[in-house]
């Protein structure tokens, strides 16, 4: 890929705002944007609401992140999320469901 950036077969451009960016992605003047799928639906959902303008293309290059809640003092409040988590399934499955979270973040 940085090859391709440094012969010219592919042009970067950066953009200092999330919005500006799903705008030029929207477009159709360009191939793709970066950035996480989670994020480019939920913008595209809740705040442009144009569900779907973009697609995901697994064929490119992506990573995948997962989310972690961590403390060296607060390991009550870990217990007590872990617990919510626990006695809060339906809840979490439709959160995940209404926002398009995957069950694990490789997937």
């Amino acid at each position: 890929m940085r090859q391709k950036i440094n012969n010219g077969t592919i042009r970067v451009y950066q953009e200092d705002s999330f919005s500006k960016v799903i705008g030029l992605g929207m477009t159709g003047h360009y191939d793709a944007i970066y950035a996480s799928p989670i994020v480019i639906n939920y913008y595209l959902d809740e705040i442009v609401h144009k569900p779907g303008a973009l697609v995901f293309d697994r064929k490119l290059p992506f990573e995948s992140n997962d989310f972690s809640l961590s403390s060296i003092r607060q390991g009550e409040v870990i217990k007590q999320f872990n617990e919510f988590l626990e006695k809060n399934q339906p809840l979490i499955i439709e959160l995940k469901r209404k926002y398009r979270l995957p069950e694990k973040a490789a997937q």
